[in-house]
Formats: structure tokens, C-alpha cells, sequence
């Protein structure tokens, strides 16, 4: 597996919130590698889908060759298409999956760098030095269309792994900083919170873990529509 130039501490913690009856949200930690996954699909596939692409892309990111930027980024394409293709595979050949899919967003530390590979409109985020930046951009119809309509469109996806033979994910690559904090979570949070109680939050002198519970504690006090999932790292010097 790839290594960490700096050390990296985490807290995860996901819930089935106040209406769904399934969890179809899917986290990982794995040397260095954040995963999470946000299913789809009826008969409990969405849970398969998320659970699929995860593995699927882990499976593929334990093979990573350390070597050019331009090249480890290639790379973490190719693992989120080989988690498209087990997840399209697999609803192909049950039919009772047919049709299911997944967000998925990763981001894998190597030495001094993270990859962010991302599909679907779960989110990344970094804090920098009091500051808040969203490192993937949501892919659904509302922001591809302008107007008082939009909104009718939030949750309809433009892409997920596994609902067509091929998909676009989005691969970027930042530096790493000591202090840096990232946050990974599935849209059942940032339904509820928006982005500056996320960086309320973030910024407070507490516990990763007890800054994971507040998420959850926040999102649900306010709905818990849907599955919550956040996944919380920091950089340590």
C-alpha cells in the first residue's frame, strides 16, 4: 500500500438517520486511503452497489505504483472505473440489482499529496488555516440548470458508479499541510448543515470523534432525511 509522508488521525462514524429504513452508505480506512460510498437502488442493492464499489476501489488503490503525479492520478482514475465496471457487472447479472448505483469519494494520501477521486454528490472538504474549501463539485442536474426550478433537481445525479458501462469521475491533486483537516460525507449531511456550521464545526478545539458526533447529532436534530456518513482526517505534524 502507498505511504504517508505525514501522520494521519481519524474518526468515522455513520448513521441511518430518521426516515430511511436501510444505512446504504458505505465508509473505508485502509493505509491511507478514505473512502465513501452513498448507495442506490431498490431492494437493498443500493447497500450492494456502495459496498461493491468500495471494496472494488480499495482492491485497486492497494496496487498504486508510486511514481509521477500525472501518472498516480491516471491510476486513481482507473481504480473508480474498475469499481464502475464490478458494480455494472454485478446489476447486469441480477436482475434484482438492476439499475443500482453509488456515489463514491476517495481520497488516498501518498507521501506528500492526496489524490481526491470522486463520482455523485457526496463531498470532500479541506480547512486550511481557518478556511474552507470544497474539493469536489456535486454531479446532479441542479448544477447544470439555473433558475427557480433548480432546486426541484438537487438530488438527481448526472453520474454514479454502476448505472452505465462507463462514467467520468473527477480526479484532483493537492498538496498536503500539517494541520490541514479533511472532511469526507454523504449528501444526508449536507443536506442539513451547510457549509459554514461544517466549518463551525471543524474549527472546534474537541475531539475528531466528538466532532463526528456532532455532525451526525446536527443533521439528525434537523430531519436526518437520509443516511449520514462523515469520515474525518487530520494531518498531524
Amino acid at each position: 500500500m502507498v505511504k504517508t509522508f505525514f501522520p494521519l488521525a481519524f474518526s468515522s462514524l455513520t448513521d441511518r438517520g430518521l426516515v430511511r429504513r436501510n444505512n446504504e452508505d458505505v465508509s473505508a480506512v485502509e493505509d491511507g486511503c478514505f473512502v465513501l460510498a452513498d448507495g442506490m437502488g431498490g431492494h437493498n442493492a443500493g447497500e450492494v452497489a456502495a459496498q461493491m464499489a468500495v471494496e472494488s476501489f480499495l482492491e485497486k488503490a492497494k496496487q498504486l505504483p508510486i511514481g509521477p503525479r500525472e501518472e498516480m492520478a491516471a491510476f486513481c482514475k482507473q481504480a473508480i472505473l474498475y469499481a464502475n465496471s464490478s458494480v455494472y457487472t454485478a446489476g447486469v447479472d441480477h436482475p434484482e440489482w438492476k439499475g443500482m448505483g453509488t456515489t463514491l469519494t476517495a481520497l488516498l494520501f501518498v507521501e506528500k499529496i492526496v489524490f481526491v477521486t470522486h463520482v455523485g454528490d457526496s463531498r470532500a472538504y479541506r480547512m486550511r488555516e481557518g478556511g474552507l474549501k470544497q474539493l469536489t463539485v456535486d454531479h446532479t442536474v441542479m448544477n447544470r440548470i439555473k433558475g427557480v426550478e433548480a432546486s426541484l433537481f438537487k438530488h438527481v445525479l448526472t453520474r454514479a458508479v454502476g448505472t452505465q458501462k462507463s462514467v467520468k469521475p473527477q480526479v484532483q491533486s493537492f498538496p498536503v499541510h500539517p494541520k490541514d483537516c479533511y472532511l469526507i460525507c454523504s449528501d444526508g449531511l449536507t443536506n442539513h448543515v451547510p457549509d459554514d456550521e461544517i466549518l463551525e464545526i471543524m474549527s472546534e478545539s474537541r475531539s475528531l470523534q466528538a466532532k463526528t458526533e456532532s455532525f451526525v447529532k446536527k443533521a439528525k436534530a434537523r430531519g436526518g432525511s437520509d443516511n449520514i456518513t462523515v469520515v474525518l482526517i487530520e494531518v498531524e505534524e
